[in-house]
């Protein structure tokens, strides 16, 4: 093992991080030089010699938590290559991501497991759901009619629109250019691969977009895919989900990840929607101190001595006092270390988690009943990302 190298992966190995991500996850496109590059320092590799055994690639986010954009790391395209797997290199890649992260500023870092246990080990916790949903035609009601017309993926409008919305959703990030051009590249395949892409406008300004394919039906010519549906607001949100149930003479359902709290209340009805696959994100705190202080908390208070564990990131160990009034919280070293949390027990919390089930199931040691209460109330959220990376 000692023989392997983690260091930063040049941009001239994109045929190799082409042929890694084949491997990983059944991915045949071909290289493409026209594929945009992440920027330095960003794709983290494992090598034996020049050979390239793995990759771990990290977007740059920002994720909203209390109303706030918290500086996150979002980490895609693990990959490590048949015959060296077995032998820690996605760790060891993954630890010096979290350095990098931290340099950077990223003081969290989320990610779609493939293996929870994995991520679980290096600090990462389960913090909501991605799911599927299918949402029958008729289940979308009448709505106010917008001015739609195609636009371009990744279009100024299209960006301004999921940021708006991404900007009041606990959960949900805010790409950087980066992510947008990747998915945009991602949307320029064959014919076959299409998207469309249409922007809805009201009194001039817009105000929603919707991203779909279509996809096979048994019954009906086709069902709709949603890749985005985003708007400025709720009734723009409904005038979006009306849009596309316009198909309803070819199509039956439509397919999304529009989190169902948002579904409640912009579907006519909201029982008809089912969830058809459901596949968790997790978050990991990655500057305990930087988390702390980015993300903002509703009215509660509290006052708790921690002794954190973290079995990867030096920097978050040990004591620390946890403190949350008015909307701001920070925590400072010292205390008398009463409380004792895993750092992903912490990332449930900060994700909106109930402690008292965490407390329930043995975690939490040395925690009374009204500072668990306070805890809960400090950190009351429920986030979602229904945006894939």
């Amino acid at each position: 093992m000692s023989d392997f190298v983690i260091d930063s992966v040049g941009p001239d190995r994109g045929p190799e991080i082409r042929r890694l991500m084949d491997l990983a996850f059944n991915d045949p496109r071909p290289f493409d030089p026209d594929e945009p590059r992440f920027d330095e320092g960003r794709v983290v590799g494992a090598f034996d010699g020049d050979r390239l055994l793995g990759t771990v690639m990290t977007y740059e986010f920002s994720q909203v938590f209390g109303g706030r954009e918290v500086p996150c790391g979002g980490v895609a395209g693990v990959t490590v290559a048949p015959d060296a797997r077995g032998r820690d290199l996605a760790r060891r890649m993954l630890a010096e991501s979290f350095v990098r992260m931290r340099d950077r500023g990223e003081v969290v870092s989320s990610l779609y497991p493939t293996t929870s246990l994995l991520y679980g080990g290096l600090g990462y916790g389960v913090a909501g759901e991605f799911a599927h949903r299918r949402v029958p035609l008729g289940a979308i009601g009448p709505a106010q009619p917008l001015a739609w017309s195609e636009c371009d993926f990744g279009c100024h409008e299209m960006r301004e629109i999921q940021r708006s919305e991404a900007a009041r959703r606990d959960g949900w990030v805010l790409p950087s250019s980066s992510w947008w051009d990747h998915q945009t590249w991602r949307r320029s395949g064959p014919p076959s691969d299409r998207v469309f892409s249409w922007l809805g406008r009201r009194d001039d300004e817009p105000v929603a977009v919707v991203v779909y394919t279509y996809g096979e039906d048994e019954r009906t010519l086709y069902d709709l895919r949603v890749q985005l549906l985003a708007g400025v607001d709720a009734p723009a949100v409904r005038s979006a989900l009306s849009f596309l149930a316009s198909n309803g003479s070819t199509a039956e359902s439509l397919d999304t990840t529009v989190p169902g709290p948002i579904l409640d209340i912009t579907l006519a009805r909201p029982e008809l929607a089912k969830v058809e696959s459901d596949w968790p994100w997790m978050l990991r705190i990655i500057d305990l101190e930087g988390a702390i202080a980015a993300r903002g908390y509703p009215s509660g208070a509290v006052t708790i001595d921690l002794d954190v564990t973290d079995h990867v990131i030096d920097n978050n160990l040990g004591a620390w006092t946890l403190r949350v009034d008015e909307g701001v919280g920070s925590v400072v070293r010292g205390g008398d270390a009463t409380v004792s949390v895993d750092i992903a027990d912490l990332a449930r919390i900060y994700a909106g988690a109930d402690p008292r089930l965490l407390h329930s199931d043995g975690r939490l040691e040395g925690i009374t009943s009204p500072q668990l209460d306070q805890l809960a109330g400090a950190f009351a959220t429920r986030a979602t990302l229904p945006i894939f990376f």
